[in-house]
């Protein structure tokens, strides 16, 4: 399937996708781990055992002849602004590199050059590997997309992050180039990435897919690997911790997410796993001391009421739905899909004036590819409203 590729002007307000699924349990105070503990957890096998070889900081954006050719084929504008729609184009059009999405396609500039395949984290390093040698302003940007609770019927709490570009264009405005359009929204928390922290990233990565493909003598190194370049990333230390507990070593999977916590004390997803942890353990004083705090949790998390508010409308239940929704718009007024449901349920309570307004509310917060399918749930609305008493 073809893939398009967008380069939409960034608002001056400030997403290879890591994803986490677990419950959702509450704060709770965990303890960190020792120097001894720590020291266990990252001694666990010899790196060397693996026989990994991981790409290097010099290798992530070098090009090769042949990349810089295809450059010189397909870039020539003197602007900055035509340098950066040339290059959007050619990496994605058929006349081009003909680029398409692949979750699993973790790679340097070069492999994913070579394989014409790339997730958002490997497109981002080989986007920032051309922009560098066209003397283009740009610098890669992780956006955390907002949590998902239970959309699917399970009891559990999605996390994503997501990576694209922000190019500066003519007169110094800022553009974001993005494979995945439909997934990003300028409102989301976001933050600048450097080259160390994109290593880090690509290395989690790859460390993951080698946890699934059980090779976990490779995951373990390149869980350290990543560590080693961002040593406070919640998220990596959660992951080692999960691979511990894959192989077999509850106590170290605990240290791996007590040191997590350190950096991310109210982790919904660490501490989840730190109860199931305890559960499986048959620790249930420790258990029960974080499942007594579920409902408090719960009550503060906007995507809890949400969730209550999706399962409301599934069984019809518009004024029920609506409560809910509104909780979760009192707790995050900038979730474009907490107005959205909202707009649906005013809807069906014959309100369509009210269901506007709040359609308005979700166009203006979500990310562009959703622009038209608001739009025209806003010209039914239009049409609706003068029959509203």
């Amino acid at each position: 399937m073809s893939q398009r590729l967008s380069i939409i002007p960034k608002p001056l307000r400030f997403l290879c996708l890591v994803g986490l699924c677990t419950q959702l349990l509450a704060c709770a105070s965990v303890s960190p781990p020792t120097d001894a503990q720590l020291e266990r957890l990252l001694q666990w096998r010899p790196v060397e055992a693996s026989n990994l070889s991981l790409p290097s900081q010099e290798d992530l954006f070098r090009l090769t002849p042949d990349m810089e050719a295809f450059i010189h084929e397909h870039v020539d504008s003197a602007s900055r602004y035509g340098r950066l729609r040339q290059l959007t184009k050619a990496l994605i059009s058929s006349e081009g590199l003909a680029l398409s999405y692949d979750a699993s396609a973790n790679g340097t500039a070069a492999e994913v050059f070579q394989q014409r395949r790339s997730n958002c984290l490997s497109f981002a390093i080989l986007f920032m590997a051309f922009a560098d040698y066209l003397q283009l302003d740009a610098y890669a940007n992780e956006v955390r997309i907002p949590q998902t609770w239970d959309v699917h019927g399970r009891n559990t709490l999605v996390t994503y992050r997501h990576v694209n570009v922000v190019a500066m264009g003519s007169s110094r405005r800022q553009w974001v180039v993005d494979l995945n359009q439909g997934i990003y929204s300028p409102y989301y928390p976001q933050r600048k990435m450097n080259e160390r922290a994109l290593l880090a990233s690509l290395y989690n990565n790859m460390a993951v897919e080698f946890m699934l493909a059980k090779q976990y003598d490779a995951a373990y190194a390149a869980y350290l690997a990543s560590i080693d370049f961002s040593p406070r990333d919640e998220d990596t230390w959660s992951n080692l911790g999960n691979l511990m507990k894959r192989v077999g070593e509850p106590e170290l999977a605990l240290v791996a997410y007590r040191q997590a916590l350190q950096f991310a004390p109210s982790s919904v997803a660490v501490l989840s796993n730190v109860y199931e942890l305890y559960r499986e353990q048959g620790n249930d004083v420790m258990a029960e001391t974080l499942a007594t705090r579920v409902k408090r949790a719960r009550e503060r998390n906007p995507y809890y009421h949400y969730w209550l508010a999706l399962n409301a409308y599934q069984q019809q239940d518009w004024r029920g739905g609506l409560d809910k929704v509104e909780r979760a718009l009192a707790l995050n007024h900038e979730d474009h899909r907490f107005h959205f449901l909202k707009a649906v349920l005013l809807k069906n309570m014959g309100q369509s004036m009210q269901s506007a307004r709040a359609i308005e509310q979700a166009k203006l917060l979500g990310p562009a590819k959703k622009a038209s399918h608001y739009s025209a749930w806003l010209d039914l609305l239009t049409l609706d409203s003068p029959a509203e008493s």
